[in-house]
């Protein structure tokens, strides 16, 4: 397995800067994603679990602070 690149790809050649790469019959460099989803189930999950708890956290935070106030 190649340093950087997923199974079953090449690793990208490195071209001396100054120098433009030739393209084949005008083909575009195409990004491969490993079954299609930049995301997985997990990463949204996680997402999903950061966000709530900043929602739940920001709610907490909010009635102490009204509770403060009221006391003063």
């Amino acid at each position: 397995m190649n340093p950087g690149c997923y199974v079953g790809c090449t690793p990208p050649t490195t071209v001396p800067s100054g120098v433009t790469p030739h393209i084949v019959n005008g083909a575009a460099p195409v990004a491969h994603f490993v079954g299609g989803l930049p995301f997985t189930g997990l990463d949204v999950t996680e997402l999903l679990a950061v966000g709530l708890g900043l929602i739940v956290t920001s709610v907490l935070l909010t009635i102490r602070l009204k509770k403060d106030e009221s006391a003063a």
